[in-house]
């Protein structure tokens, strides 16, 4: 199954709104061909998987696994919150 460019170009502006950067910033696109034994009720608005490179990423990184550290740790005591 081939997709056009329209299909392309739709599902790359539909990224580039979510995560916010330009388009030229989007690099090949691939389209995988899987049999779904389900069907969605949502299948027409669904984008794919966005597989993205960083450049520089170290600094990403460490504040991701500090925000896994921080939740697992959160999970693992009870939480109190103020509602008056």
């Amino acid at each position: 199954m081939k997709f056009t460019n329209q299909e392309k170009k739709i599902v790359k502006e539909y990224w580039a709104k979510v995560i916010g950067i330009p388009l030229n910033q989007f690099h090949k696109t691939s389209f995988k061909k899987v049999k779904n034994l389900k069907i969605y009720s949502n299948h027409d608005s669904h984008y794919g998987t966005l597989d993205m490179r960083v450049l520089k990423s170290g600094a990403i990184y460490y504040k991701i696994m500090g925000l896994i550290e921080g939740l697992s740790e959160a999970g693992r005591r009870p939480v109190f919150r103020d509602v008056s």
